[in-house]
């Protein structure tokens, strides 16, 4: 394993779903990903999927617009 080793992500949304706001309870959103949220989320938090090449990311972001944490699905 090397200095810079890279985490395999899988596909956790759909890329049409990019930039879109969710609930923290919506069925779209991959058990994992809800699970590690849930720990974090505080009421005005607010969750945007984001799509990337790596397969996609879900942002934890404050009242403010302020990111908390980025979560996705790891091979």
């Amino acid at each position: 394993m090397g200095f810079f080793s890279r985490v395999r992500a899988i596909p956790s949304g759909d890329p049409a779903w990019d930039e879109q706001e969710f609930a923290v309870d919506d069925p779209r959103i991959p058990a994992p990903i809800r699970a590690s949220v849930l720990r974090d989320w505080q009421p005005g938090d607010r969750l945007y999927f984001i799509d990337t090449k790596e397969g996609g990311e879900w942002w934890l972001l404050d009242e403010r617009g302020e990111l908390i944490e980025v979560y996705w699905l790891e091979a």
